[in-house]
């Protein structure tokens, strides 16, 4: 079962941390991992449902799992995307860097080097 804890600041704010879900459901998004003074660090899956696929009761998402610090991608992850698509590498700062690998709905699979 996960577990969320939820501690008390110093001006009565409520911050989140260990392991747990949230899900917003305004933006259609859910978070499952580790929480660390109220924001996502450590490791995780964030999903984002993009829109429900007709005739079915799944809906399409993009799902990024790996490292999260500070609240934003940072560290080795993949990401998935809902055409199918996968980029499996590292990230900084929210952004894809470095050597990955991008493997393509075709099955068509490169190598390249992402930079900031």
């Amino acid at each position: 079962m996960t577990q969320l804890f939820i501690s008390k600041s110093v001006n009565f704010r409520f911050i989140i941390v260990g392991d747990g879900t949230m899900k917003w459901v305004d933006t259609n998004q859910m978070y499952i991992g580790q929480w660390e003074d109220g924001v996502q660090h450590g490791l995780g899956q964030h999903v984002w449902f993009v829109r429900r696929v007709p005739g079915s009761q799944y809906a399409l998402r993009n799902t990024y799992n790996g490292e999260f610090v500070k609240g934003i991608r940072h560290g080795y992850g993949t990401f998935y995307y809902a055409n199918g698509a996968k980029y499996e590498g590292y990230w900084y700062n929210n952004m894809k860097h470095g050597k990955v690998q991008v493997y393509i709905v075709i099955f068509y699979t490169y190598d390249t080097m992402w930079e900031i």
